[in-house]
């Protein structure tokens, strides 16, 4: 994702300390230099990386479980109650066009998987299972 320098928010600006450091004069954040050397001034743009949506443990939960399954979707459901789940879409092992689906144990609402939206369908790479962790 892009974004200008001087849009960047402290969050973002500390996920750069790797590979870059801002510099500041009396008027505040005025750029950054990268260790090559690249500078880019306050209204340059600079990528910025994307943040997981799961944790580690959340993702390394996920694909486990996922990784014997052709996974269509996943996605967060939450009930009246206030609980939630994940729930898991898969295709049929026994009919072609069928799709099967199962739920793991419910949480409370905001103890974990905080990255994903309710109701709104991930697939196995926007999650990035079909990888190890990285950081």
């Amino acid at each position: 994702m892009k974004k200008k320098i001087k849009d960047l928010t402290e969050e973002e600006l500390k996920g750069l300390e790797d590979k870059a450091y801002k510099f500041r004069d009396e008027k505040g954040l005025r750029g950054l230099v990268t260790k090559n050397h690249i500078i880019w001034f306050i209204n340059g743009t600079i990528d910025i990386p994307d943040k997981h949506i799961l944790d580690k443990q959340e993702h390394d939960y996920l694909r486990a479980v996922c990784k014997p399954y052709k996974v269509i979707c996943i996605y967060k459901v939450e009930i009246e109650s206030g609980n939630q789940y994940i729930e898991i879409v898969v295709k049929s092992s026994v009919y072609c066009r069928l799709k099967e689906s199962w739920s793991l144990p419910y949480f409370t609402k905001g103890t974990t998987y905080k990255g994903m939206e309710v109701d709104k369908e991930y697939t196995i790479e926007e999650l990035e299972l079909d990888k190890e962790w990285e950081e």
